[in-house]
């Protein structure tokens, strides 16, 4: 029993803890850039810049917010990953007898 709950936290609730909490450290991060990417070509939009300006401030800005949104998508991949080694570790069965209203031989849910 106690090797299934250890490759559980191992294999899955680790990991995808410390993906979650990174790519979301991340995340906080780049947000102030994007925002200031966006300015920065908003600015640049309302000065009449030229062509050339504006798509440097545009690829720039796009950049940022090509970043931010994996961020967080690995954050959230991240929480799931977690969470399923959570509920696998829920579902283990523990020693004694099943609780009421609970049927199945402890392999699996049943």
């Amino acid at each position: 029993m106690r090797w299934r709950v250890g490759l559980l936290l191992v294999c899955l609730v680790l990991p995808g803890a410390v993906v979650a909490v990174w790519s979301l450290l991340m995340f906080w991060r780049d947000w102030p850039l994007l925002q200031d990417a966006m300015a920065a070509y908003t600015l640049r939009v309302r000065e009449g810049a030229d062509l050339r300006a504006l798509f440097v401030a545009e690829a720039s800005q796009d950049v940022h917010r090509i970043n931010v949104f994996c961020e967080g998508v690995w954050g959230l991949l991240g929480a799931i990953l977690a969470g399923i080694g959570l509920h696998g570790i829920a579902l283990l069965r523990r020693d004694g007898p099943l609780p009421k209203g609970v049927q199945g031989d402890g392999e699996g849910v049943g």
